[in-house]
Order: structure tokens, then sequence, then C-alpha cells
């Protein structure tokens, strides 16, 4: 399997979980999730992943925009963009959170009720 950057990939075992590709060393890729609100990186050998069959393409991100992790999370709000990273904002009931991301591994930001109302 050719995995890059940005990839949506899914652990063998539990292929119910996107994760998204941060970066690849040797047979180890470091992976993104959300769980819930919580952003979680967690690091896999390439033989116990399989590359997920829905792809996101690359975006132009800019500040104010609303985005989300590839493989899926809450909607992010951007609030500084420094070459490739991409600092966002995000809150659950109580906390808010704050991360720097890699420009690919970000999507837009679709709601589930656009086009609803």
């Amino acid at each position: 399997m050719n995995l890059k950057k940005g990839d949506v990939v899914v652990y063998k075992t539990n292929e119910d979980v996107d994760l998204t590709v941060r970066k690849i060393e040797g047979e180890k890729v470091s992976c993104l999730r959300f769980d819930k609100n919580t952003l979680k990186q967690e690091i896999y050998s390439i033989g116990e992943l399989s590359l997920s069959p829905y792809q996101e393409a690359n975006i132009t991100i800019a500040i104010d925009d609303e985005v989300q992790l590839k493989s899926g999370g809450p909607m992010m709000k951007v609030i500084k963009v420094d070459s490739s990273e991409v600092v966002c904002v995000w809150k659950d009931d109580k906390t808010n959170f704050k991360e720097t991301f890699n420009d690919y591994e970000l999507k837009e930001y679709k709601s589930i009720y656009n086009g609803l109302f």
C-alpha cells in the first residue's frame, strides 16, 4: 500500500473508525482521529492499516474557514494560517480547544443541515 500524508485510513481490526495520516516514518504511521471532541494521535504499522475509499482532496484554507479533520470530527474555526500550518479552535459543552494542523489533514466542514434550512 502506498500511503501519503493526509490519506484517510482505517485500522484493519476496527474499520468503523477513520484515521487521518499525519506522518510516515518507515513502517510507522502517525494518525489523527477524534474521539468525540478529543483529538487523539496514535501510531500504527503500515500493515495494520488499509486505505479508506473515502478520500478528500486538499483544499485552500483561509482564516475564518470552517474545517474538520479529513477523517471527521467537530467543526473547527481557522484562526491562523502560516504556510502549511493551520491553527484551529473548537469547543464542546465546557471546554475550548486549540490545535495546530497541517493543511493536508483538513477538509471543508459540511454540516449535515446544509441545504435543509
